[in-house]
């Protein structure tokens, strides 16, 4: 253990996000299948079903496809402690920065704000500028 926490990916709840994009962008699983080449549906199935993810070519696809972000396809695990920490890390960079931290040139703290409503996309992290 390097000491450092980094995002895990749920692979179940990212295959449930993917056939939820897919479903909400009128697509079944054979189209999707011919529109990325697959000779067969099995690997659209595996991510599907949370037992494999897209390869990170396949997922830049999908993202442009459906007209989302990456973050917005993958589920992350530990996206609350992940989160939390990248605040933590950004307070403790900009007190450096203010106690005179030599190479330290960040620009004005960031407010860390997570809306807690149930909606994906509005859960992502929001940085605004305070100064």
């Amino acid at each position: 253990m390097n000491g450092y926490i980094c995002p895990v990916i749920d692979v179940k709840k990212t295959g449930k996000r993917i056939q939820e994009l897919r479903e909400q962008n009128g697509m079944s699983v054979r189209t999707l299948q011919e529109i990325l080449g697959f000779s067969s549906p099995q690997a659209i199935y595996k991510w599907q079903w949370g037992q494999a993810l897209p390869d990170i070519a396949n997922l830049i696809f999908l993202a442009r496809l459906w007209h989302v972000n990456v973050e917005n396809i993958l589920v992350l695990a530990n996206e609350d402690v992940f989160l939390f920490l990248c605040y933590f890390f950004l307070r403790y960079a900009y007190s450096q920065r203010k106690s005179g931290w030599p190479g330290c040139s960040l620009p004005k703290m960031p407010v860390l704000t997570v809306s807690s409503s149930g909606n994906r996309s509005s859960r992502a992290a929001n940085l605004s500028s305070v100064m």
